[in-house]
């Protein structure tokens, strides 16, 4: 075999004399050879392209790939976030649950529950996907899930406090908003079935927990377990923390509330112990309440100084106060003075039950509603229930975001002079008054032997320096007076009324006063259930003198009309009368409405007319907007009221 080193004058490998380290740099070319210098090309004269490649670009490796490990952790949680993981949502934790069951598997993945027809399955697959890849990842995304999350838990479903129990101590350390449910005897509203069809889950209440009940045993065994560890768990300032026991006694009260004694403390604290107004146990949750957050009393520093602010801004901050009733309307008389009226013994239209105002369920008389974001995502009620609420430290109180019930404002008119001033100036501005006589509208009134409601409510009732701020006034005429007489369409009361405006019009804000006058109408009496009005002992010669005397009472408001009223409507209804439906097998309300088109154009004709009368031939009430006038909260009673 040759020598691949021996001498050969055309080869360029080195002479046989060379050293044992030239014929190993020889060799090394040969097998790794260095790529040649390729020549320049001269390219539109000027511009030349020349690529070098050198023996360290040969040797230098590729870069390395980043990957989603490679980012801090809160790039990482961000890229969860988009990818669906649940945030500022409510996770009930025992949802879907029949009985305790023993898993090998963390008990993250019963966050939306096991039931395979659950609508939210698919948000449990992905939170189960991603806790499941890594170790990391589960260090990322669990953290963020319980503290970016409303954690809740009913004793109801499935009888157990388990889905709290097995959390792991990461997930229990990162808890900032918990609602613990061990008794509920208030209704439960899934308000989605409201906005996608009637599929509500109508009051499932829970019986007031006793020492007696059944599984009190089994519950107070499980919630002492889990006080114990979230003594040890809960971050320390950081929590807010909702407790809901409907205990039947105080003595089954005191029992429930010792293992929160073990709480560290807590940032917020709202404790509930009975669904009505209990004395002693609305002491007792204030006492643990306060004793959560370690406060002795609930005064939040020194008093603020509010009438110290520009006029402008006491303005605004009242008009948050309960000085606006809820649906902005407050009837009053001289019986029953100011009041707000609901629908007593009316069934909601939302859930269906007996106590709520308006035929719109209070948010507050829920103890809790699914599918709510927002402010009345978390709302609890101080109100009506034995209930407190504390706040730790220097923290903001919520007190008046979670309880939305309405209260009597009239302690607001107690504070100072001054401060009754803007109270008076908010509740007349932001409210429309309703004047009527006392009691329903669908049975007869009392006559009127004196000055009728509305001079009264503008001669007496209002002070002289708050009538600059009324703004909407309504006035409702009775459809029925006992005896048939009207006696508030008389030519004296006509009169009263008169000098009653002419009196108070230099004080009003005439150009911003809106005034409804509300009317029975008579003009449809011959084509009308006869019944009726024999029921309202009103003869038949009598509705066409009612309808001039109504006439000549409207012709009243010209006194302000002349002074530069803009907005005046009146609105005539038929008069009404409940009698048995037979094919129902229950009693109705009914409306005297006919069939006859040209009646019901009549009457807008003849509205027309009397507003006309008062404002001029070229006044048009649609154009002012009469159409988007808001249907009073009498005239809702009577649609939804059954009087049997």
């Amino acid at each position: 075999m040759e020598d691949p080193f021996q001498d050969d004058p055309n080869s360029d490998a080195p002479p046989s004399s060379a050293s044992s380290e030239e014929k190993l740099d020889f060799l090394r070319s040969r097998l790794w050879p260095k790529k040649k210098t390729e020549d320049v090309e001269m390219k539109d004269g000027n511009n030349f392209e020349c690529e070098d490649a050198t023996m360290a670009d040969a040797e230098e490796p590729a870069p390395r790939k980043t990957g989603i490990l490679d980012l801090p952790n809160h790039l990482i949680e961000d890229i969860f976030v988009l990818a669906g993981l649940p945030t500022d949502v409510r996770i009930n934790v025992n949802y879907g649950r029949k009985a305790p069951v023993k898993s090998e598997v963390d008990m993250e993945e019963w966050w939306f529950g096991n039931d395979k027809d659950d609508e939210r399955a698919y948000e449990a697959k992905l939170v189960r996907s991603i806790i499941t890849t890594c170790k990391r990842f589960y260090f990322v995304a669990v953290p963020h899930i319980y503290r970016e999350n409303h954690i809740v838990i009913h004793w109801r479903n499935g009888h157990t406090l388990a889905g709290l129990a097995q959390l792991s101590n990461l997930a229990l350390s990162n808890l900032r908003k918990v609602l613990i449910v061990l008794s509920a005897s208030a209704p439960v509203i899934d308000n989605r079935g409201v906005v996608g069809g009637p599929d509500i889950e109508l009051h499932k209440v829970d019986e007031p927990l006793s020492l007696k009940s059944p599984r009190y045993k089994e519950l107070s065994a499980q919630w002492e377990s889990i006080a114990a560890r979230l003594q040890v768990w809960l971050s320390p300032d950081m929590v807010w923390f909702d407790f809901v026991c409907d205990c039947a006694d105080l003595e089954t009260a005191v029992e429930v509330v010792e293992p929160l004694s073990l709480m560290p403390t807590l940032r917020h604290a709202f404790i509930r112990l009975s669904r009505v107004q209990i004395p002693e146990m609305q002491k007792l949750a204030r006492q643990v309440a306060l004793r959560a957050v370690r406060r002795t009393h609930d005064l939040y520093g020194d008093p603020f100084p509010f009438l110290r602010l520009p006029q402008e801004l006491r303005q605004l901050v009242l008009d948050h106060t309960d000085l606006v009733t809820p649906r902005r309307e407050v009837e009053w008389n001289p019986t029953e003075k100011f009041h707000v009226r609901n629908l007593r013994e009316t069934v909601c239209d939302l859930c269906q039950c007996f106590e709520c105002p308006g035929g719109v369920h209070p948010w507050t008389m829920h103890w809790f509603m699914w599918g709510v974001e927002g402010r009345r995502a978390r709302t609890f009620c101080n109100r009506f229930c034995s209930a407190f609420e504390a706040t730790g430290g220097n923290f903001l109180s919520q007190l008046a975001q979670t309880c939305l019930c309405w209260r009597n404002p009239q302690y607001l008119f107690l504070v100072s002079k001054e401060f009754t001033i803007d109270a008076r100036t908010t509740f007349y501005r932001r409210n429309r008054f309703m004047i009527k006589p006392a009691g329903d509208q669908m049975l007869p009134a009392e006559s009127c032997m004196g000055r009728t409601e509305i001079s009264r409510f503008l001669g007496e009732q209002i002070p002289v320096s708050a009538l600059h701020a009324l703004k909407r006034l309504d006035i409702v005429y009775p459809f029925f007076e006992n005896h048939g007489y009207f006696t508030r369409n008389t030519e004296v009361a006509n009169q009263d009324l008169c000098l009653t405006l002419a009196a108070v019009a230099p004080y009003l804000n005439i150009p911003n006063l809106t005034v409804t006058i509300h009317m029975a109408d008579y003009t449809t009496y011959r084509d009308s259930d006869k019944d009726i009005w024999d029921y309202a002992a009103t003869p038949i010669h009598l509705p066409p003198l009612i309808m001039f005397c109504q006439e000549r009472t409207v012709n009243c408001w010209k006194v302000l009309a002349e002074l530069g009223l803009k907005k005046f409507f009146v609105v005539l209804y038929r008069p009404w009368n409940w009698e048995n439906a037979i094919e129902a097998d229950d009693h109705q309300w009914y409306t005297l409405v006919t069939n006859d088109v040209f009646s019901e154009v009549a009457s807008r004709s003849v509205m027309a007319a009397m507003e006309k009368e008062v404002m001029g031939p070229e006044y048009d009430s649609e154009k002012m907007g009469k159409n988007l006038l808001e249907k009073p909260m009498w005239m809702i009673r009577i649609e939804h009221l059954s009087p049997y």
